[in-house]
């Protein structure tokens, strides 16, 4: 086999496996605001720093490749790793991951509040303790 053809499959792979890798990196972002949610512009600030970046990686692989020169197909194998990915994997990742992380976040979220419940209770009781030490110092006083 020529070393270009070589070379060319190598590009091919690594376009897929680098679309594959950008639409789970997306995914995670999609995992994220289902468990936090957030508003429309830190939304389009995290997409727009996540398309820059996702740029820049494809630049590299072109610079690694064909020293920077835009090639139409490795464009199309990086979507294509997307698209497989997508439709394969995607779904249900973001589904069963968001379902455990809103179960950790649910659980966590109720026991900080029974424990905040319980520091109010015993921030009272003191407070109610030093209230009534002033009380009884007041009246030593008025005595």
């Amino acid at each position: 086999m020529s070393i270009n053809i070589s070379v060319e499959l190598y590009l091919i792979c690594k376009a897929v496996l680098l679309g594959v890798f950008l639409r789970f990196i997306y995914d995670l972002f999609r995992i994220s605001r289902r468990v936090f949610r957030r508003n429309a512009v830190v939304v389009g600030l995290e997409d727009t720093i996540y398309w820059i970046a996702a740029g820049i990686c494809v630049f590299i692989l072109m610079y690694d490749f064909n020293g920077g020169s835009m090639r139409i197909h490795a464009f199309l194998f990086v979507a294509l790793g997307m698209l497989l990915y997508g439709v394969s994997l995607s779904a249900v990742i973001v589904k069963y991951i968001s379902l455990l992380l809103l179960k950790i976040k649910f659980i966590t979220l109720k026991l900080l509040k029974k424990l905040l419940k319980k520091v109010k209770i015993k921030k009272k009781s003191k407070d109610a303790k030093t209230d009534e030490q002033k009380v009884n110092s007041k009246k030593k006083k008025i005595k």
